[in-house]
């Protein structure tokens, strides 16, 4: 019997467009100016160590970013994981501090599908616990909810998960995600547009639903 809901968001829950069209470009444009607005900060200083440390990892590949306290290297490097689609949990963290200020300011609003609303007030009334699973930090989950085009969807919302857990690719994901929640991955329906996530959700012994949506990318 199904307990949990667990959903996927870029592509499920919300268009892909506004997640590589707005959301990304926002954090791109900024990351050279809240470097250095915010360098002082600990929470930014422990983003920028743990950005550092992969950068090594991917040196003599990459020549933009110096030493760690250069922070136009660092913005450069940011700005190269976010161009090539990389999912390193230390841009997505950096990627949710930035989006905040947006949403705050009324600059981002959270754009979400016409049966969104309508799915989450369906699965709260049949009792079942909804969880978000994306490779976007928690933070920047939150915030996507919270700050939505149909208002602030976090009451629905009783967890999240992000790249911590571990890839969504890796089926051991799901099963630390079923661990959690304190359920069976029998017990746990994922819904993702993503044929590699379903699969490896499938693996680990979840029911799957395949999301296909217009403009989402064509899926074998």
């Amino acid at each position: 019997m199904i307990k949990v809901i667990l959903l996927d968001i870029e592509g499920t829950t919300t268009p892909i467009d506004f997640v590589t069209k707005t959301l990304f470009p926002y954090a791109r444009s900024r990351y050279s100016s809240f470097l250095e607005e915010n360098f002082a900060s600990s929470a930014i200083r422990e983003i920028i160590e743990r950005l550092w440390l992969n950068y090594g990892s991917e040196a003599p590949a990459l020549s933009c970013w110096s030493e760690q306290d250069d922070m136009s290297g660092a913005a450069a490097y940011l700005t190269y994981l976010t161009d090539h689609d990389r999912k390193l949990t230390a841009l997505k963290d950096l990627q949710g501090k930035i989006w905040r200020t947006g949403y705050e300011n009324n600059s981002l609003k959270g754009e979400m599908y016409d049966d969104v609303l309508p799915a989450l007030q369906q699965w709260q009334a049949q009792k079942l616990t909804i969880a978000i699973y994306s490779s976007g930090s928690i933070a920047a989950q939150q915030l996507i909810f919270g700050y939505s085009n149909v208002g602030d969807l976090r009451p629905y919302i009783s967890d999240y998960f992000d790249t911590t857990t571990g890839a969504k690719i890796d089926s051991s994901s799901y099963q630390k995600i079923a661990k959690h929640l304190k359920v069976t991955p029998q017990e746990i329906h994922f819904y993702s547009d993503n044929p590699k996530e379903i699969q490896a959700a499938q693996a680990a012994g979840c029911i799957v639903t395949e999301i296909r949506r217009e403009k989402n990318h064509i899926l074998p």
